[in-house]
């Protein structure tokens, strides 16, 4: 069967790809293997009937490369490597594209090193890998390199196509430079009257690596670390500091030696003889007109309680300077129990003290030079010691006693309490003799009321108390004297009260108290009876007068 006509369906066709009624293809237009390298096709044929002869064939074009590509590098090519990094260290992939046909010399590519970098970087021809050709790279001397890195294709061969790009190189700083003193000889005039822990000078160090980089250990040979230090500050260089006071009078200059040193990344020939330097420091103190001196901190005196003392004891400052001049005192606080000599510093009190309303003075003492009017102040503590000045006061429970109590039984216990420190042992005893009743003293500061004897009546008119003398034992020996009463009660089997008389008022009074009240008393008897005798002599007198008158 005789084939009368061809058609093609499919990627370009008709428009790309065109074929005749021989079956001859035609392409209409150039190429581009970049843009399509392959296109799948169907071709179809008919007989004069227009019936397909046989079944559609597929079929492929396939668009052989050319070398008409250009190498392409990405922009903004750089890379980073340590100072004194070894040979072979990898760097930067200067790696360019080529749209050619890679698996043909077309598109591979071979790379090399144009210019720049001083010998001391190396390329790898085949993946453009930038890398340490020499190990001596020093940050210091030079820290960029540009390189300019060629792409040629054809596998490299003068007929290929080329590209060239710029790569920036930085290098990174390591610690491989000694620190040392910018000078030999550091010298710095300061007030002795310079605030602790606060910087003198600066140090300044010389190290040409990276201030991040730098790690100097600076410090103080002798003795001298005690009385300054010396701190790092931002730029690594070394802050001065006062550590303790400066006095001119005492030494106006000190002279010491400060060292560095520093452990490097990495040491060089250059500085690998080199481990520490170091330099003198020498420190001049000015004179500075200063304020007195106490020779305490703090003051703390002891005085007895209820006394006049004249002489507790002495504050003492100083001029520090030289002109030693003439030191006054005086306190500050204006309602203060002491008085304190201007001129000696001398303590006196004022009035007696009462341990009891006040145990510790607190006041300030204020030392005030002559001339310049500079002045200091101290802390004064007066603790006032305790003497045995308070009586003893009475404590007892609700004392009551039974109708049928019989002798010796415990009407209730007595204690004691008293103002003065640490008071010595109570004593208990009856103050006046009593026919009913005695005191029990146990001799641990506590007594018990105890039945005599009997008998009681709750009907009995009378009020029982009884007189107790306490005394505290001190010295001097004070005693009070305490009327406890007792009241009486009926009460069961059990010694519970069913119904009492109300009891007297208990009333504790001592010695003085008495007899002051006694002679009280007596005085207004004596008025009294003045009084009455007075109006008795006016009326016989007057009668008198009456008489005589008829």
């Amino acid at each position: 069967m005789e084939v009368k006509k061809f058609t093609i369906d499919g990627e370009g066709a008709n428009t790309i790809f065109t074929v005749d009624n021989k079956g001859d293809l035609f392409v209409t237009r150039s190429l581009d293997r970049e843009e399509k390298s392959v296109y799948h096709l169907t071709a179809k044929m008919y007989d004069g009937n227009n019936q397909l002869v046989e079944d559609a064939g597929k079929f492929e074009v396939i668009v052989n490369d050319i070398n008409d590509n250009m190498p392409v590098f990405p922009k903004g090519l750089n890379g980073s490597v340590m100072e004194r990094a070894a040979v072979g260290t990898m760097i930067v992939e200067a790696k360019a594209t080529d749209a050619d046909d890679p698996s043909t010399a077309n598109g591979e590519l071979r790379y090399s090193l144009v210019r720049g970098g001083d010998g001391k970087f190396q390329i790898n021809e085949s993946t453009g890998m930038l890398s340490c050709s020499r190990g001596d790279l020093d940050r210091e001397t030079v820290g960029q390199y540009v390189l300019v890195v060629r792409a040629q294709d054809m596998r490299g061969i003068p007929s290929g196509s080329t590209a060239t790009t710029s790569v920036t190189i930085s290098i990174t700083d390591i610690n491989d430079n000694i620190a040392s003193f910018t000078t030999n000889n550091f010298e710095v005039k300061v007030p002795e009257n310079h605030k602790l822990n606060e910087k003198i000078t600066t140090l300044q160090l010389e190290d040409r690596d990276q201030v991040q980089n730098k790690v100097p250990r600076i410090s103080i040979s002798g003795d001298y670390s005690r009385m300054f230090n010396v701190e790092t500050n931002s730029n690594k260089d070394g802050n001065l500091m006062l550590r303790q006071p400066l006095d001119y009078e005492t030494m106006p200059v000190h002279t010491f030696t400060v060292e560095v040193r520093e452990d490097l990344a990495v040491r060089t020939p250059e500085n690998s003889r080199i481990a520490i330097t170091t330099a003198t420091v020498t420190i001049k103190v000015l004179d500075v007109d200063e304020p007195p001196v106490f020779s305490q901190p703090s003051y703390t005196f002891t005085v007895l309680e209820e006394r006049d003392v004249q002489n507790i004891g002495m504050i003492l400052a100083t001029d520090p300077d030289k002109a030693k001049n003439a030191i006054r005192y005086s306190i500050l606080d204006q309602d203060c129990p002491f008085s304190i000599n201007t001129k000696t510093g001398v303590l006196s009190t004022v009035r007696p003290l009462d341990r009891e309303l006040e145990a510790t003075h607190m006041f300030q003492v204020k030392a005030q030079e002559d001339g310049s009017g500079l002045e200091t102040f101290v802390k004064v503590d007066i603790v006032v010691q305790d003497i045995n000045d308070n009586k003893p006061e009475l404590v007892a429970e609700d004392v009551f006693v039974c109708e049928n109590d019989p002798a010796n039984t415990v009407l209730g216990t007595l204690r004691a309490t008293d103002k003065d420190e640490h008071p010595a042992s109570f004593s208990f005893s009856l103050a006046s003799p009593s026919s009913n009743f005695s005191v029990k003293d146990h001799g641990n500061n506590s007594a018990d009321i105890v039945v005599k004897q009997g008998p009681f009546s709750l009907d009995d008119s009378r009020d029982y108390s009884v007189a107790v003398r306490v005394g505290d034992g001190g010295r001097p020996l004070l005693t009070s004297v305490t009327y406890v009463a007792i009241k009486a009660c009926r009460c069961d089997h059990r010694r519970v009260q069913t119904e009492c008389k109300a009891a007297a008022l208990r009333m504790g009074v001592s010695v003085h108290a008495l007899i002051a009240i006694l002679l009280c008393i007596l005085t207004i008897l004596v008025i009294v009876i003045l009084f009455v005798m007075r109006k008795r002599y006016q009326k016989d007198h007057l009668s008198s007068l009456k008489h005589s008158g008829e």
